[in-house]
Parts: structure tokens; C-alpha cells; sequence
């Protein structure tokens, strides 16, 4: 009796330790590269999941980024280098809307910072207009553990509390 009470104590210590591991948090962003916005120029928008916070890997997301169809148009979204996520299924049927959804999985997952889709878009808006964004994760998941990662994900964008403003020259501009 006394040995699977020792038992169920480590088990439980274990456990516990996996989920203080997961706690530390996931983050995910969608921010444009550049910080002097402009009317007519072309900027990209990486989407990233950064998992510092944590020993899961990252195996699984789907994910749907949106934004304001009168300030931002849709280009395309461009390939990376990032091993196991180089190429996340797209759709961009709704991207006259202003929204992209997107997905990937990677068996054997990737750690750290990892950059998920680059969003080409051109700025349409006029100076002073906000840039505002959504994204929104339905599933993600860890390698190997299959761990739902949803319940410790904060997603940072720039949205109607914390908008980027289109300015009418870049910095050092005329």
C-alpha cells in the first residue's frame, strides 16, 4: 500500500510540473515589420508563435489573421525558411474581406520563436488612419504530447485599444 501511495505521489508531482512547464505561456504576433507606416507602401506582416515559455514543441495550429479591408489590401503571403512550418496551408479565398486563414502541422515540432506566415499587404489608408488586426488561433497543439496549448496562448496585435497609424512620411521623410 505504502509503495503505490509513493507512486501516485510521484505521478501527481509529475504532472504538475507539465503543467507549471505549459503555464509559462505561449505567445503569438502579428506585427508589421516596419514602424513608419505610409499610404502606398507595400509591408509585411510576420505571424509568429514563440514558445521561450515553455518545453513543448510546437506541432499543430489553425489560425485566421483579419484586418480592415479600407486600410489594408491582401498581396500574398510568402514562404518561409522556418524548419517544419516553411509551408502552411492558406487559404486566401476571403482576403478581399480582410481575413486569411491558415494552417500546419509538424510531427516532430519546432521550439523558440518560430516564425508561422509573412502577410504581404499594401497600405490603401489615408495618414491617420488605424491599422488594426485580429488573430485568432482555433486549434494549436504540442508535438508528441498533443497538449492544447489554446488555454496558455496570448496573442498581441495591433488592435482598436493599441491601433499603428498610417503617417504621412516615413520617419526622416519629407
Amino acid at each position: 500500500m505504502k509503495k503505490a501511495t509513493i507512486s501516485l505521489a510521484t505521478i501527481a508531482i509529475v504532472l504538475f510540473v507539465q503543467q507549471i512547464i505549459v503555464q509559462a505561456g505561449v505567445k503569438a504576433s502579428a506585427f508589421p515589420e516596419k514602424k513608419d507606416i505610409v499610404s502606398g507602401q507595400e509591408i509585411i506582416v510576420p505571424v509568429t508563435i514563440d514558445k521561450s515559455g515553455t518545453s513543448e514543441l510546437l506541432g499543430s495550429f489553425t489560425g485566421i489573421l483579419t484586418w480592415d479591408t479600407s486600410v489594408l489590401k491582401y498581396e500574398q503571403h510568402i514562404a518561409l525558411d522556418d524548419f517544419g512550418f516553411s509551408t502552411p496551408m492558406v487559404n486566401n479565398q476571403y482576403a478581399n474581406k480582410g481575413k486569411l486563414l491558415f494552417a500546419a502541422a509538424n510531427p516532430r515540432g519546432a521550439s523558440g520563436k518560430v516564425k508561422i506566415l509573412n502577410v504581404k499587404f499594401r497600405v490603401i489608408g489615408k495618414p491617420g488612419s488605424k491599422i488594426v488586426m485580429d488573430l485568432h488561433f482555433s486549434a494549436m497543439a504540442a508535438a508528441r504530447t498533443f497538449t492544447n496549448l489554446l488555454p496558455v496562448l496570448k496573442v498581441k496585435t495591433p488592435d482598436k485599444n493599441h491601433p499603428l497609424f498610417i503617417k504621412k512620411t516615413a520617419l526622416g521623410g519629407k
